[in-house]
């Protein structure tokens, strides 16, 4: 099995440039860490109810229903006590689906997982102040690992543009810490490639203007300042990394991405 994950700052060109590859490369058994984990966690030992949670998350999109009835797009009947009830259904199902990944989280044997989760604790309202549930993200995504490393013989390639590398940008507005880094960045033995797109200042912007309020967006140019200055040293750490590659987001994006899909996948 081979991974490749994507780490940058947001609206850099990342998910662009996961598209160009996925959309080139020709083999079976391509997944995201998510869909492997919906692809396979049905063959572990759940009961009814679990199993009737996680098929309620494969194919639905909850976070767009959530936001509807936050945004009070929903206009059932006119009803206010069916929107309420959607809204708490919904919040009961991810509680229920997060509790289910929690059980295979701890089956994740990463050293670094409770690294994690005591700088969550510690800083949560910083780390939280964009909306973010960190802790959440981190136990979804320990339950999604687990699935992957066991069933990785049926895998050939995960690719994945938020992955476990992305999720270090959680930590981006606390005070650099570097053998937290190197710790986080160790994961890197897991992963086969690691990619970092870069792109014009002005671009990155942009983008982040353009996007939804339920994401990620940047403040400012200082705001925008301080993410690049945290890639930056973050890069620092990955640079002589064998597995790192970069690119810029330009006219000859595609065509350096084909010859790495060559060379590398």
């Amino acid at each position: 099995m081979k991974i490749i994950e994507f780490i940058g700052a947001p609206c850099t060109g990342k998910s662009y440039a996961y598209n160009l590859i996925v959309n080139k490369v020709k083999k079976k058994n391509i997944f995201s860490y998510k869909s492997a984990f919906f692809k396979y966690i049905f063959k572990e030992n759940l009961n009814f109810f679990e199993y009737l949670v996680l098929l309620y998350f494969k194919y639905t999109k909850l976070k767009k229903i959530k936001k509807e009835v936050k945004e009070k797009k929903i206009s059932l009947i006119n009803s206010q006590s069916i929107n309420k009830n959607i809204f708490f259904l919904s919040n009961y199902l991810y509680l229920s689906y997060i509790n289910i990944c929690k059980k295979f989280s701890a089956k994740c044997n990463f050293k670094i997982r409770d690294d994690i989760f005591k700088i969550i604790n510690l800083h949560s309202k910083m780390i939280d102040n964009k909306n973010r549930n960190s802790k959440k993200w981190f136990i979804e995504f320990f339950a999604y690992m687990y699935i992957v490393k066991k069933y990785q013989k049926n895998i050939n390639l995960i690719i994945d543009d938020e992955g476990f590398f992305q999720k270090l940008f959680v930590f981006s507005d606390l005070k650099f810490d570097k053998n937290f880094i190197k710790k986080f960045l160790h994961f890197n033995k897991t992963v086969s490639v690691i990619i970092n797109i870069k792109s014009p200042k002005k671009e990155v912007l942009a983008r982040s203007n353009l996007r939804s309020k339920s994401k990620f967006k940047y403040k400012n140019f200082k705001h925008l300042n301080k993410v690049l200055n945290y890639e930056k040293k973050v890069i620092q750490i990955l640079k002589n990394n064998k597995n790192f590659f970069q690119f810029a987001n330009n006219n000859k994006l595609e065509n350096n991405i084909d010859k790495f899909i060559k060379k590398k996948i």
